[in-house]
């Protein structure tokens, strides 16, 4: 699998504001079956209701402070298949799932659950 990440944050009115999109390719010759939920397939630009990212400011980690939500019994319908070669796209909220200390600092972050992103660095910017 291939999974890029990119980030999108900012502060409006002093409080953050940060996006992840997700992109993850098959880069096998067998079918990927994934969780939608997991990996940001929701109807909705929610917020995780796991740990499903790694977040770093310096040698710090940003502790995960995100609502932890019971769901329904998975079913068959939960999931998504990528056939070789597909890629598909997610999305998170992550505003309120991280304690994000300082909007000035410089954060790396990283997906790390169905397969590893490569760390991505990045700064809110003030709006």
């Amino acid at each position: 699998m291939n999974v890029e990440l990119e980030i999108k944050a900012r502060t409006v009115k002093g409080r953050p504001e940060v996006h992840a999109y997700l992109s993850i390719t098959n880069n096998s010759q067998q079918h990927a079956k994934f969780e939608m939920y997991r990996i940001g397939m929701s109807p909705d630009l929610s917020p995780p209701s796991e740990n499903y990212f790694e977040v770093r400011l310096g040698k710090s980690e940003i502790p995960f402070v995100g609502a932890v939500k019971k769901r329904a019994k998975v079913t068959e319908s939960d999931f998504v298949t990528l056939k070789p070669g597909q890629t598909i796209r997610g999305s998170f909220d992550l505003s309120e799932a991280y304690a994000w200390r300082d909007p000035r600092a410089r954060y790396t972050i990283w997906y790390d659950n169905v397969a590893p992103s490569a760390p991505i660095h990045f700064e809110f910017k003030s709006v």
